[in-house]
């Protein structure tokens, strides 16, 4: 058991170091993206002010800007959604490892107590038979008398053996884990739902 603890606790010391990666990541493209929305407000404030102004081809020119800061804009939206995705799958991924070794590591005590209580249930029934042999030598002919006592010495015997593991043979074998009511919303894509995790809008848009 401690060969697996320590095992797992070698794979999982990588973990912080991974997730403070990939957050400081989306900490990166996030501030990127509020730098090209914020230059998009301040273009957008002196095209309304020297509109009437500006010559055909300045318009057009200044479309061309705005339309090429919100493709940067997109493109930094989608990688942080696929950092924030890689996130939350290596987390999970550790957490259905230890909740399988977890699983495993209970079957295996689980059995150890199986075969415990069958061993020690084996030694009873054994005393038992020999102190009825002797019983049956100097008791003879009280027939009845035997047979309660063989009935009575059994049940006492199974019942005082099974006893002390009677909790973990009556333990489940398989964990129920708790539904996360944190988790992200999903769509078809199997992408982290835009409208949950970056607009951070409470209520989604129908046709979503």
């Amino acid at each position: 058991m401690s060969v697996m603890l320590d095992h797992y606790l070698d794979n999982l010391s990588t973990l912080p170091r991974d997730l403070a990666k990939n957050l400081q990541g989306i900490r990166k493209y996030d501030m990127e993206c509020h730098k090209r929305s914020a230059e998009i407000d301040r273009k957008l404030r002196v095209f309304v002010k020297s509109y009437q102004k500006m010559p055909k081809n300045a318009s057009a020119s200044f479309n061309k800007e705005i339309m090429t800061l919100f493709a940067e804009i997109e493109r930094l939206s989608n990688e942080k959604i696929r950092l924030a995705s890689d996130t939350y799958e290596l987390v999970d991924k550790h957490i259905r490892r230890l909740d399988n070794d977890s699983v495993k590591l209970q079957a295996t005590i689980r059995q150890k107590y199986l075969d415990a209580a069958a061993a020690a249930e084996a030694k009873a029934n054994k005393s038992g038979d020999e102190m009825l042999d002797r019983k049956r030598k100097s008791i003879a002919g009280r027939k009845d008398k035997k047979k309660l006592k063989e009935d009575s010495w059994s049940q006492k015997s199974t019942a005082s053996v099974s006893a002390p593991f009677q909790p973990f043979l009556d333990a489940p074998s398989v964990m129920e884990m708790p539904v996360d009511p944190n988790e992200p919303t999903y769509c078809i894509c199997h992408q982290l739902c835009k409208w949950h995790f970056d607009l951070r809008i409470k209520t989604v848009p129908q046709n979503f």
